[in-house]
């Protein structure tokens, strides 16, 4: 049966996400890489896609901890074209500027939809930018769905997109970011539930509305965060209610891949030390 690959490259969750679309077409989104260094993310990508070209580019919207290096993935895997979110008050890094250069740059509304055959990618984020660490910047989330005649199912990967954001994204979008698997930032936890600003709320309509059966929690960067404990109980109830599974607890040193069939979602994950060869 055909079927959506999403291949986390970054297991800290979202930090860099390899979409094979059903059609042949490749998606790489993502930016803000924690965990593994260049050559590992880079030979990541040689172990699912051998060679050839990346079609799409989709900058996560904020580059803060870990960069990665454009120039080393554009070597091996040139890109073809960029996705950008229209919005307002939006700054980019100037690295990924200099990466995109003049190369064609297609550009979404907030409704818009990419279509692969069965596959079709959109791309969440808030209208407008908002002060971050290093600029106004607008983080991104992506919504990756299967759809067959037998039915329809979809992945959701947070990138850095925080409590704050979802308050201005579901305004519109509430049905369309519906998703049976959600892919949490790991070094962030619980941002999907957690609301800053000039109050601190929490509240998980978000998830509510989002409905996963299925969470993928990235592993840490750094030190242990104390809210980890607190999100993977939390995640696990709510999955458990749905008559899902159990939160699948990523560690640095495994790989996890994603397929959507437009039925189940289907985890496979490979036991890897960062730096081991292929």
């Amino acid at each position: 049966m055909a079927s959506t690959q999403v291949h986390i490259i970054d297991p800290c969750g979202g930090g860099l996400i390899l979409v094979q679309c059903e059609d042949g077409s490749r998606v790489l989104f993502g930016s803000n890489v924690q965990a593994a260094g260049q050559q590992e993310i880079v030979q990541r990508i040689f172990e699912v896609l051998e060679d050839g070209a990346i079609d799409y580019f989709i900058h996560s919207g904020v580059d803060v901890e870990g960069k990665l290096d454009y120039a080393a993935i554009d070597e091996f895997f040139p890109v073809k074209n960029f996705v950008e979110l229209v919005g307002q008050d939006i700054e980019y890094p100037a690295s990924y500027l200099a990466f995109r250069g003049s190369r064609p740059v297609e550009v979404l509304e907030p409704d818009d939809v990419l279509g692969f055959g069965a596959t079709s990618v959109r791309v969440f984020g808030a209208p407008a930018g908002r002060p971050m660490a290093g600029g106004i910047w607008r983080p991104l989330a992506l919504h990756v769905a299967h759809e067959t005649e037998e039915g329809t199912n979809a992945l959701l990967a947070l990138g850095s997109t925080g409590g704050l954001d979802w308050l201005a994204i579901e305004k519109t979008l509430a049905e369309e970011m519906k998703a049976d698997c959600l892919v949490v930032n790991g070094a962030h936890p619980l941002d999907i539930v957690i609301t800053t600003g000039d109050r601190v709320e929490v509240s998980i309509d978000h998830l509510r509305r989002i409905g996963p059966k299925t969470v993928v929690m990235g592993a840490e960067h750094g030190s242990r965060s104390p809210l980890r404990s607190a999100a993977l109980e939390l995640y696990s109830c709510f999955t458990r209610d749905n008559g899902g599974q159990p939160v699948i607890d990523m560690k640095k040193d495994s790989w996890l891949a994603l397929k959507l069939d437009g039925l189940n979602v289907k985890t496979e994950s490979e036991p890897r030390a960062l730096g081991q060869a292929a």
